[in-house]
């Protein structure tokens, strides 16, 4: 027995393991049920990944939460996004292992750089990789990878490609021009 049905939702909880996104789900589908003594002996579903596209979405919404907890200067927040175990990675090199290490990393670059705002120039995902392309600008008004406050104002250029696991940033991967950071820093007249 062939069974079409059309399905609609907006599940207010996580489902599955995938926290909520506030989308609405609208999908249609087709079940193919053998029957055996009376009862549902085998069933096959055929739909569309509706799981795979409240995964996105979800995946999409945690790094913006985390984009806006960093312009905010939202600690609580930001820690909300990050897995206790995640590992970053700057330009090819391992510099965090746990969250509580990347929440002080933030936290540096944040008495550096007290104005610190990060612009999502693009964000995509595919499956559980999110890539964020991005813009940060900042007054460089505090120690930052041991260089001293130079008063100037900075322009980062990077690309930030996140893997999330379980609800949570995992993996995150960094790459930027610090050539040209370190150059803008190096600057005494306040000039980006």
């Amino acid at each position: 027995m062939a069974l079409v049905c059309t399905t609609h939702g907006d599940p207010p909880g996580p489902w599955f393991g995938i926290e909520p996104t506030g989308i609405r789900l609208d999908w249609s589908g087709c079940s193919v049920l053998k029957f055996r003594d009376g009862h549902i002996a085998e069933a096959q579903a055929f739909q569309r990944d509706v799981m795979g596209e409240l995964r996105r979405e979800a995946n999409l919404q945690l790094v913006r939460r985390l984009v806006d907890a960093e312009n905010a200067g939202d600690v609580d927040a930001y820690a909300a996004c990050i897995a206790a175990n995640a590992e970053v990675w700057v330009n090819g090199q391992q510099t965090q292992t746990s969250r509580e290490g990347q929440l002080a990393s933030m936290q540096g670059s944040l008495r550096a750089f007290p104005d610190w705002h990060r612009e999502t120039l693009s964000l995509t995902c595919d499956g559980d990789i999110a890539v964020l392309r991005w813009r940060g600008t900042g007054t460089h008004l505090a120690d930052w990878a041991g260089i001293p406050a130079s008063g100037t104002g900075v322009e980062f250029h990077g690309t930030s490609t996140v893997e999330v696991e379980r609800g949570l940033m995992r993996r995150i991967w960094i790459d930027m021009d610090m050539a040209g950071v370190m150059r803008q820093m190096a600057r005494t007249d306040g000039s980006p």
